[in-house]
Parts: C-alpha cells; structure tokens; sequence
C-alpha cells in the first residue's frame, strides 16, 4: 500500500502509515486479541484507496518509506536533535526539498510502545522542552507543535464534501492559518469525494510561515499585514476560506471580516473563530482574580453582535460550535460558586456554560434571497 502510494506522484517524498500507540491524530485502534488475529484483522483494514492519502505537514516516522531521490536530496535524520523532534525536522526537511509527506490512512501497522512504561516522565519533559527549543533555533521561531498541530477538528467536521462533489479545482484560501495545516485537512476532506485537485492560497501576517506554506500551496501565497488583504487578492474568488486567528484578535475585526466575504464565491464558506470575550478569564479579571490575556487584545464582540452584523450585509451563520476550556472537577466547583455569590445572572448553570467557551467556531454562507 505505502508503494503504490509513492509511486502515485513524482512529488511524494515519503509514506507513513497509521499506526498503534502514536499521537499526532495517525493513530487507529485495531483491537486484536493475539498475533494471528492481528494479522486478519490487518488484512482486512489494509485495502488500497487513493482517498486516504492525506498530505500533512509534520509525521511520526513509525515505519515510514522515503524514496531514495528524496532521502539523497534532504540528508538523514538529524541526530543533533533530541529524538523527539528527528520525526519533524525531516518532515520539514523533505516538504523544504520539493516534495510531499503522505499519511497513508488506507494502511495499519502495530506500534509495540508504552511510553509510560518505557521513560522517566520528568526526563521525557526536559527532553520535549530542549527539544522545542532546538527546532524554534533551526527555523527561525517555528514551533514544530503549536505552529502545525491546528488542526482545528471542531471546524473540518463542519465541512460537507458532498457539497462540492464533482467540482473542479475547489480555490481554498487560508488567512492566519500558521504553517498552513487547516487548509491541508480541508484539502484532505474533499479527497474523500474524489475531489483531488483542490487548490491552496494563503494569506499571512508573518512572514515566518511563508516557506511552510508554500510547500503546501500551488497558488498564490503573500504576507502583509490583514488591511492589505483585498490589494493582493481582490481579483480572487475562492469556495472556502479559512481564517485561522480569532476574528477580534484583529485591530479591525469587521474590515477583515468584510474583506474576505468579498473573497468568497457565491455558494462558498468561510470558517473562523470567534474568541469569547466574556469567557472565564475575563470574569475573574472583571473580579479582581487573575491577570487576564493572552498578550493579544481581545475586542469585545458577541456571537449576537457578530450574527447581527451579517445580517445586515447579506450572510448568515449556517453552523456553529463551541470549543470549551478544559477544566477538572474542582474549577468548575469553583467557577460556579463564584458565579453564584456574584449575582452575574439568575441562572448560573447557564452563566458557567457560557463563561466556559473558548472559542466559536463558525461557519458563514451568503443568505439565499
């Protein structure tokens, strides 16, 4: 299977499959009682579709193929690197190179690993931290985690690829979206429809990214700052778009906002979040608490001020999510007592709900006249 996936594309330059005991969302449960048992069960699973080749930006090599061009060309793993990070910085080598990097969801292999078992946790933390650091070092402030792993699956699951079913060449346009991975899952979705030539361009404020999102676009990529966005793409029209920082992170929130639905095709999408301002740090900032912020501002905008606004221009909001702030037993205990002796609100079930999103996660269509 990993073959005759290389072989697809002169471009691929390696094959990962999924895998047993692995993160970086390539991990599938095949439950197995023994090793015969395993081996059905592979045999069943390991069935060849083009469908479930999905590029990605960053790869746990567990029995991953490189083609030789590709591994003469990018050198061999790193080793000046701690072994945590030798998987991501060939990854990056490779998409650097010219070339892709493909999990092969259509193929399974058992990863035998307990990582609990097999480390010293608080060595593992060092590791991992000195680790991160060495990679920012090598590329220039890129975070092999935090710039790579938004996958934003809340909003992907909003994605109806049906949608587009038989289109050709879907225009895909990412604002913000860091190293790109966002606009690469919503590529990866269409393939599932059998839509295997959607288009990437991006649009982003740092210029630290460019080189990332390149590997991954054949369109257009610029970097500059968000007001510009209509001078570099006004001639452009694309079937999603995907913004990828919160939508009043930006000092003009509703300019941005505008900007891209005049990107927007007639029947197309744009996805963006909605940071909570009146979430769970800015009440206890509000009460005197906690040093709220992210070291960004956040304006002060509504879901209703947000929904209201479009309405006026003519679009709506056709589906949204919630993602919530993880919190154990004992915060929420808290958060709620607190809320019940401040008087905020009558309902404090309702009150704690609120206050306890993160983000929304929103998708916009044009209204239907």
């Amino acid at each position: 299977n990993l073959l005759k996936c290389a072989m697809s594309d002169r471009r691929i330059g390696m094959v990962t499959p999924l895998a047993t005991n692995i993160s970086n969302l390539q991990n599938v449960e095949i439950n197995f009682k023994d090793f015969d048992d395993m081996q059905k069960k592979a045999t069943e699973y390991n069935v060849s579709n083009p469908r479930l080749w999905h590029e990605r930006l960053r790869l746990i090599t567990i029995a991953t193929l490189f083609k030789r061009e590709c591994i003469d060309m990018v050198g061999q793993f790193d080793y000046g690197f701690f072994h945590d990070f030798v998987d991501d910085d060939i990854t990056f080598r490779v998409r650097r190179a010219g070339y892709k990097a493909i999990l092969c969801k259509d193929t399974f292999v058992h990863h035998e690993h307990d990582l609990f078992k097999e480390k010293n946790l608080n060595e593992y933390a060092k590791s991992l931290e000195k680790g991160k650091t060495n990679f920012r070092e090598k590329y220039f402030g890129i975070d092999a985690w935090d710039d790579v792993n938004n996958y934003e699956i809340a909003m992907m699951s909003m994605v109806n690829p049906e949608e587009k079913r038989g289109s050709t060449e879907p225009q895909i346009l990412g604002i913000d979206v860091l190293c790109g991975t966002p606009i690469l899952e919503l590529k990866n979705r269409l393939r599932m429809v059998d839509i295997f030539n959607a288009k990437l361009s991006a649009f982003t404020s740092e210029a630290k990214y460019y080189i990332d999102l390149k590997t991954i676009c054949d369109g257009e990529v610029f970097v500059d700052r968000p007001e510009y966005l209509i001078e570099y793409l006004g001639g452009y029209r694309f079937d999603f778009i995907i913004i990828g920082s919160p939508i009043n992170f930006y000092r003009e929130p509703y300019k941005v906002l505008n900007d891209a639905l005049l990107l927007l095709k007639k029947e197309g999408h744009l996805f963006l979040k909605l940071r909570n301002a009146y979430d769970i740090r800015t009440f206890f900032n509000i009460l005197g608490n906690v040093n709220q912020g992210e070291g960004k501002p956040v304006y002060q905008i509504s879901i209703e001020d947000l929904n209201n606004h479009l309405a006026r221009i003519g679009y709506c909001i056709k589906d949204l999510k919630v993602e919530h702030y993880e919190l154990n037993e004992n915060i929420k205990g808290t958060v709620k007592s607190v809320i019940q002796k401040s008087g905020i609100s009558p309902n404090v079930e309702e009150a704690f709900i609120r206050t306890t999103v993160r983000d929304y996660i929103i998708d916009i269509t044009k209204l239907i006249s």
